[in-house]
């Protein structure tokens, strides 16, 4: 590698241009949005009829979802987290994983492998369920399929791992 292709030798612009957004930033974003709108704004949740209570968050993937044709769940599903420990636990796989995966493959490649991992780990879990449970209407929610999708990347390429 060139001297000038490294980051730090990089002279710094104030080009706004260079301001932008990269997607491992939108997706941690997202995540976060949904999480204050779930946990501080309590809005998307199902709430049991007759005591207000909150039940389960809304926007999970199952079986039975997609058979009523809202497919648009395989990809909220990754962004809607059950509980607090949840969601700081994907992210923080999340913040390790995917600064790493996204400056090795960039952009495009990082959202490829976040969305596409997403999508693999909840047919395989809805598959895997409805055939040895028999379940296809638990909803399954979080991110963990696309933190481990990415996870697998960055042990694999070795990207974001430093040896001493």
């Amino acid at each position: 590698m060139a001297l000038h292709d490294r980051d730090y030798m990089r002279e710094t612009t104030s080009d706004p241009e260079r301001r932008r957004f990269n997607a491992f930033q939108i997706l941690f974003g997202i995540n976060v949005a949904v999480f204050v709108m779930q946990f501080v704004f309590e809005t998307g949740w199902l709430r049991h009829p007759l005591t207000d209570e909150l039940l389960m968050p809304l926007g999970g993937v199952s079986a039975h979802e997609l058979g009523r044709g809202n497919v648009w769940t395989l990809f909220t599903y990754m962004f809607v987290h059950g509980s607090v420990g949840h969601f700081v636990l994907n992210m923080m796989m999340l913040w390790f994983a995917g600064r790493g995966v996204q400056q090795f493959f960039g952009s495009l490649h990082f959202t490829l492998i976040y969305l596409g991992a997403g999508i693999l780990g909840a047919s395989a879990e809805m598959v895997v369920n409805g055939w040895a449970h028999g379940d296809t209407i638990t909803p399954l929610i979080g991110a963990s399929a696309s933190v481990f999708g990415l996870l697998r990347h960055a042990a694999r390429t070795g990207c974001g791992v430093r040896s001493i």
